[in-house]
């Protein structure tokens, strides 16, 4: 798993801090924005900053810093005809042979 050098572009390796091309000091929203995006959970985020990379802090810093960076797990803003036309998609394909209790309603 590599970071991308923000002022290169080149792979950084996930437990340096420091791009080996440029020089270039990833920062502390680099590295927690990097773990984020790939799914990790909070706690696991919380480890690999202590583990790799010597930043320690607590888990209401972390979602605060996630916060600052507009990053959230859960998107509610999401289209109410976009959803309703995938569920439409997935009864129609092949979620329609599910079963009764899935065809005893319509959308």
């Amino acid at each position: 798993m590599n970071f991308k050098c923000q002022n290169c572009g080149s792979d950084v390796s996930d437990t340096f801090q420091f791009c080996p091309n440029c020089g270039n000091m990833l920062t502390e929203m680099d590295i927690i924005a990097h773990y984020f995006m790939r799914g990790f959970e909070y706690s696991a985020i919380l480890s690999f900053l202590r583990k790799f990379h010597n930043i320690e802090m607590s888990l209401r810093t972390l979602k605060s810093r996630l916060q600052s960076m507009g990053l959230k797990r859960r998107n509610v803003d999401a289209d109410e005809e976009e959803v309703t036309a995938a569920i439409r998609e997935e009864l129609n394909g092949p979620g329609c042979l599910r079963g009764y209790r899935f065809a005893s309603f319509e959308i």
